[in-house]
């Protein structure tokens, strides 16, 4: 979830499919649904994880909304405006970012005009430029999360199946 204070709009993602708005009154309240996007197939190409989308978060930056989305390999962009003729707030999807197939962006964070993606099905964070204008995401560097150095072990548990753990090689 993600709350506008000034607009007062609650961003909400569901894991099976969607992401919604909602309006708030002056207490804090929930008033109404505002806007609905509900997303379809995924990238199928991690075939168990991505056969559908899977929005993890939503993300705010000016006046736009970002939600990345595991199962599409896709960071899906939305604008906020209020509409000239009664005021209202909308919200319309301008776009998405496609990310690497079968990474899987999992969660977001923003800071100035760059943003953070860390993915689930690979170890990597992209770093993106944001356009404040556009709310373009422009790729810069995906970093590893792991050293190449890392010691990978893999341990058998009855209730999960192959468990992998990493313990990093640190050298000062």
């Amino acid at each position: 979830m993600a709350l506008d204070k000034t607009r007062k709009v609650l961003f909400v993602t569901n894991y099976v499919n969607s992401l919604s708005a909602f309006q708030l009154d002056d207490e804090g309240k929930i008033s109404y649904e505002i806007f609905n996007d509900r997303y379809g197939a995924g990238s199928n190409v991690v075939p168990d994880r991505q056969g559908d989308a899977h929005p993890h978060g939503v993300y705010l930056y000016n006046d736009f909304v970002f939600v990345v989305d595991l199962g599409a390999d896709k960071i899906w962009r939305y604008r906020i405006t209020k509409a000239a003729s009664n005021g209202k707030t909308r919200i319309e999807k301008v776009g998405s970012t496609d990310t690497p197939l079968g990474w899987g962006p999992r969660h977001m964070t923003i800071k100035n005009d760059t943003a953070y993606v860390i993915f689930e099905l690979e170890t990597r964070i992209g770093v993106f430029n944001i356009d404040p204008l556009l709310g373009e995401l422009n790729f810069v560097a995906a970093l590893p999360t792991v050293s190449e150095k890392s010691n990978w072990n893999t341990i058998e548990d009855t209730k999960y199946g192959k468990l992998n753990f990493c313990f990093i090689s640190c050298s000062y």
